[in-house]
């Protein structure tokens, strides 16, 4: 991506807008488009601490107050767009910390006062200050909660491939209060807002884009280019961009006094909570911080601004830092890459194989740059006004569900369970040493070894009625075959003894899945194989590369030496959940899908054993 001329970014001052002094925003102006970027600077911690939300209430404020000494023909800005500086987040939504003080302090008020400060910021967002602006949340990394209900609040969201969404809160024992369910109700449906709040599900920006949540989709690194390439579109058709996304509001209004009562609720289960709970709040709330602080570097490369508290607060309204990289289109005028055809098996001629588990892909894989497809972001409407589609052809607004959604809420808390713990945020923040990294890959290298034998045998057992089920695992044996051969030269690159790890036991946890395995796909149901398939693919394709670097960056090694087989299956290819989809929905018999959900459900609790270094 290119920087703009300098022409185009100014100092906020120039605006003429009374922005007040601020301690977690960065604001930034590009005449190019009239756009202000609003970048979170995560200083504190990657939440919505009261710092930042009496920051963009002051850049509410200070917008309607600039606007009205505007004249009228020449607004000041025309896009308010919302970021971070951090690399893999967005905001991971309320503070716990800030929580877990109040309600140990039985503080009813404060938390009230919480509540309403934040649906303050996110309605007001919602209506876009009542001015002619378009506003756009850039989630270039995770939006989890509060953060997720913030960017929903957006006119559109633009989203990287490999940031994750959704509302956790179930975990503690909460829900999402500010905004989540009137938000994503109005835009695909009451039935899509239940599933997503109450199951606690973390999803893909994949998967916020097929339900129509997501605007834009990106590559990783792309998130701005992709924002550009909107502007440069819209721009020439702003009013009457602006004015559908107000139609959008007038048809499906979302009233302050609604979310108001929400976050009433909200208050009172939080103070419904025993201790158990506020621990895991805490625990979780360490983590992030680790995270926010392991991932501290801004998207650019220059390292993130980290002002302490006390020094922000007489900080000048723009941050010292450069400003950011604003993309520029490099060809103008050039076509965009086509969507990919949806395969019910994933066999690419080149560059490598795939499989239902993961997509191999060689560091040199020629990726798309910019928008994945303008299929969607290409049309006046937005993607969200439109019935989302579900693999089976059903629009998701329709009763019941597929069987891959049965599939996935079934799994959904077992999923965020083991992947959602305080353990695997210290994992992503801090990797392994040497010798624990080496005790996982000894760990791995058993589970992957027995992976196409228990394909193999789920095979055998499926008759003339399973044939779809059995072609498609033959398919995935012939991808899969051979990897646990990768597993044991990254063992060998660093050093670590391959005659052992052949020889060896593996833990009881990991004994304990293979062996289920066997048994679910020999003498239960072959369909339980995908349980196994599914839960490896999922964390394969959302783990695996973030591992790797964060071990990778704790070593030292920078060549890639020892983490092959996991920087090969660290991205799964949007086939493989097309084609995982399409094998699924061809089941009619509820045995089978249950057979599914129950394998995972046990992959899932037993596979946590391999983070337990974290």
């Amino acid at each position: 991506m290119v920087r703009p001329d300098s022409a185009a970014v100014e100092h906020v001052d120039e605006l003429g807008i009374p922005f007040p002094p601020m301690q977690e925003l960065d604001l930034e102006y590009d005449r190019s488009y009239a756009a202000l970027w609003c970048v979170q600077r995560h200083s504190e911690r990657p939440n919505f601490t009261t710092s930042l939300i009496a920051d963009i209430a002051g850049v509410q404020k200070a917008m309607k107050a600039g606007f009205e000494a505007a004249a009228p023909e020449t607004p000041p800005v025309r896009y308010l767009i919302w970021a971070s500086s951090k690399r893999n987040i967005f905001n991971l939504g309320g503070d716990l910390i800030h929580f877990v003080e109040l309600l140990e302090a039985r503080d009813r008020d404060g938390m009230w006062d919480y509540a309403r400060s934040c649906i303050e910021i996110c309605h007001t967002n919602h209506v876009n200050m009542d001015l002619p602006v378009i506003t756009i949340a850039l989630a270039a990394g995770d939006a989890l909660g509060g953060g997720l209900e913030s960017a929903l609040s957006s006119d559109l969201i633009i989203a990287e491939r490999g940031a994750q969404f959704g509302f956790p809160e179930i975990l503690f024992g909460l829900y999402p209060g500010m905004g989540a369910y009137s938000l994503v109700a109005r835009r695909v449906g009451a039935r899509i807002a239940e599933r997503m709040i109450f199951s606690g599900r973390i999803y893909s920006a994949e998967d916020l884009y097929e339900m129509g949540l997501i605007h834009t989709l990106a590559e990783p690194g792309e998130g701005e280019q992709a924002l550009h390439d909107y502007l440069k579109r819209a721009d020439k058709r702003f009013h009457s961009h602006r004015s559908l996304f107000a139609a959008r509001r007038v048809t499906n209004p979302v009233s302050f006094a609604e979310m108001e009562e929400i976050a009433r609720r909200w208050v009172d289960t939080a103070m419904s909570l025993g201790k158990l709970e506020l621990r895991k709040m805490q625990r979780l709330a360490k983590a992030q911080i680790a995270r926010m602080e392991r991932d501290g570097t801004a998207p650019d490369g220059e390292a993130a601004q980290t002002t302490p508290p006390a020094r922000a607060k007489a900080a000048s309204v723009h941050s010292p830092r450069p400003p950011r990289e604003r993309a520029r289109s490099q060809a103008e005028g050039a076509p965009p890459s086509a969507p990919p055809s949806p395969q019910i098996t994933g066999r690419d001629a080149a560059p490598s194989p795939q499989s239902i588990k993961g997509n191999a892909m060689p560091k040199d894989a020629d990726h798309n740059s910019g928008v994945l497809s303008r299929e969607h972001d290409a049309a006046v409407i937005p993607v969200s006004n439109a019935p989302a589609q579900r693999a089976n052809g059903k629009a998701e607004g329709e009763t019941g569900g597929s069987v891959y959604d049965l599939i996935i809420d079934g799994v959904a808390e077992t999923r965020a369970a083991a992947t959602l713990q305080p353990g695997v945020e210290r994992l992503l923040s801090e990797g392994m040493s040497r010798e624990e990294y080496l005790e996982f890959l000894e760990q791995l290298y058993h589970v992957v070894w027995h992976f196409c034998p228990t394909m193999a045998a789920a095979a055998a057992h499926c008759g003339e009625d399973r044939r779809a089920l059995r072609y498609a695992l033959y398919h995935n044996i012939d991808d899969e075959k051979g990897h646990e051969t990768w597993v044991l030269d990254d063992i060998r690159a660093l050093g670590g003894d391959v005659d052992a790890v052949v020889r060896g036991k593996p833990a009881i946890p990991v004994q304990a899945m293979i062996g289920y395995n066997y048994y679910a796909a020999e003498r239960l149901n072959p369909w339980s194989v995908l349980g196994m398939v599914h839960v490896l693919e999922e964390i394969s394709a959302n783990y695996s590369g973030r591992v790797a670097k964060a071990v990778a960056e704790r070593l030292g090694i920078t060549d890639g030496a020892g983490f092959r087989f996991l920087s090969s299956h660290g991205t799964m290819d949007l086939h493989h959940v097309a084609g995982f989809r399409e094998l699924v929905n061809q089941i009619t018999d509820p045995r089978d899908y249950e057979a599914i959900i129950d394998a995972a459900n046990v992959n899932y609790a037993l596979f946590g054993a391999l983070f337990k270094h974290a």
